[in-house]
């Protein structure tokens, strides 16, 4: 529970917004796809989508968005720091 208090300060640190979903799946090439789903301050909700080497430790972003509406998304900015801390907390022990 350590790793997912950390990520929680992560988000409020860096995205200014409360931790609602940390979704981690396992893929292939020793890759693993990380969502951190957070909610700002005005009660907006945003997912920020990364993609995690195993191997070489590479973090690729995917993508950084919050909805408008069902249908039209909002792209927001890379924040690199935030990407190489989560996955840091994450999977430094690995």
């Amino acid at each position: 529970m350590k790793k997912y208090r950390r990520i929680e300060k992560l988000t409020k640190e860096f995205l200014e917004g409360k931790l609602e979903k940390l979704s981690i799946s396992y893929g292939e090439n020793h890759t693993v796809e990380v969502i951190v789903g957070y909610e700002d301050p005005y009660n907006y909700r945003f997912d920020y989508d990364i993609l995690y080497n195993l191997d070489n430790h590479d973090v690729k972003f995917l993508s950084h968005q919050g909805k408008a509406d069902y249908f039209t998304s909002i792209p927001l900015e890379r924040i690199k720091k935030f990407e190489h801390s989560v996955c840091s907390a994450l999977f430094t022990s690995l």
